[in-house]
């Protein structure tokens, strides 16, 4: 019968022990309740009363029941849930998002109010902040950047947590991530609610730097020989770290061009320990790409030629030769050579005169003391107006910047 039962269980060796159970007996068929996953987050409204938890009551199967919920300010409502027993644990199914739900009830029925904490701020994890608190990352142009390392964390007023990557979108701001060039980026992280983008953010200045090489020059041996001249100073080394792209002008400068010469640049290749010819200009101009040392090589000056016959010349028709005088002419700022030659209009070195040389062991003497042995073909010979008839005529001998004037006299053929 309907009613309020109290059945107690008596221990029989001792009956002060007593257990009272109560039973309540009604005349319907379901029961109903709700509570709500926190006190904290809001309110349950429950036939006209506020309160955090519905007792459990009798319903009649196929009657009406309406429950609403109301979220506390800084939480918002996520839904109904159909709590299940599954006897070792509980399972909750979203029944309903409305904050209002109305059922009918046809079983056992308990209900759970589940509240959340809007996205209130991100923030990012694996990246350093600058100076100034803000996210800041620097780079080298032309190298591949991979921000997925970069994590995204969420703060709301109850929990906080990391963020999958289908929860936020991230702007890059015109940056290439693939080949980045020079210049500072603003990339923007917005968080996604449902999909949709809010005006919740974090940035991240991205700063894409060119590389900078160091650049060394100097003189070759002891420094006396020379300058090299950059940026309008003059000194035997120069040292300077340069930005990627940076055109870098570098001039050799004879320190007395009575007794030195600019040869040649050359640049050491670090891969295999040597030096290898870089350039015989004395002036040079390149973009800096990667790390450069030079060194500007000078050498001694020809300041004569010795020549030495090594035949008899007299038999063929070449009756004197003097090739050893020289100086140092102000004008032309060189050493030049003189000398003169007679030869005889039918020798056979008459319409030959370079061959007439192939017959001297020929020295070039530098202004180091250095002396090298050259061959004729060494020579470059400009004949001018010579022609192999009786008179005077004037030649030109060139061996490299030194030249030497030889004054030729050709008289009558022999008989």
């Amino acid at each position: 019968a309907i009613g309020k039962y109290i059945i107690t269980y008596t221990y029989k060796a001792d009956t002060s022990i007593t257990y009272a159970v109560t039973v309540w007996v009604y005349d319907a068929d379901y029961t109903f309740s709700a509570d709500q996953d926190s006190p904290d987050n809001g309110w349950l409204l429950f036939e006209g009363a506020l309160t955090h938890e519905v007792e459990p009551y009798q319903y009649v199967s196929g009657e009406e029941i309406t429950i609403s919920a109301a979220a506390k300010e800084g939480y918002t409502f996520l839904g109904w849930y159909l709590e299940i027993d599954k006897e070792t644990h509980f399972e909750y199914e979203l029944l309903s998002t409305d904050a209002t739900y109305t059922f009918t009830i046809n079983k056992d029925t308990k209900l759970q109010a589940k509240f959340g904490a809007p996205v209130t701020a991100i923030d990012l994890v694996g990246v350093n902040q600058n100076n100034n608190g803000d996210y800041a990352l620097t780079i080298y142009s032309g190298e591949m950047i991979d921000l997925s390392y970069i994590r995204v964390y969420a703060y709301s007023l109850i929990d906080a947590g990391f963020l999958n990557t289908d929860e936020y979108a991230i702007d890059f701001g015109g940056l290439d991530t693939a080949d980045p060039v020079a210049g500072t980026y603003t990339v923007t992280y917005t968080y996604k609610d449902e999909g949709k983008l809010t005006d919740i953010q974090m940035t991240l200045t991205v700063t894409v730097i060119k590389h900078s090489y160091y650049v060394n020059a100097s003189v070759a041996e002891d420094g006396r020989q020379g300058y090299i001249e950059y940026n309008g100073n003059r000194n035997h080394w120069v040292s300077d770290m340069l930005e990627e792209g940076t055109r870098i002008t570098l001039k050799a400068i004879d320190f007395d061009a009575r007794n030195h010469v600019f040869v040649r640049w050359e640049a050491y290749d670090y891969e295999n320990d040597v030096w290898e010819i870089y350039s015989t200009d004395r002036n040079i101009s390149f973009v800096v790409e990667k790390e450069m040392k030079l060194r500007a090589v000078f050498g001694g000056v020809v300041k004569a030629l010795h020549l030495h016959a090594n035949t008899n010349l007299y038999d063929k028709g070449v009756y004197h030769w003097n090739f050893d005088g020289n100086l140092w002419d102000e004008e032309l700022g060189k050493h030049v050579g003189y000398g003169d030659l007679e030869i005889s209009a039918d020798s056979e070195y008459a319409n030959d005169i370079a061959g007439l040389f192939t017959n001297f062991h020929i020295v070039a003497v530098e202004t180091s003391g250095r002396h090298t042995v050259i061959e004729a073909s060494d020579l470059v010979i400009d004949l001018g107006e010579y022609k192999a008839e009786e008179g005077w005529y004037e030649i030109t001998v060139f061996y490299g910047a030194f030249t030497m004037t030889v004054n030729v006299m050709v008289v009558p053929a022999r008989n």
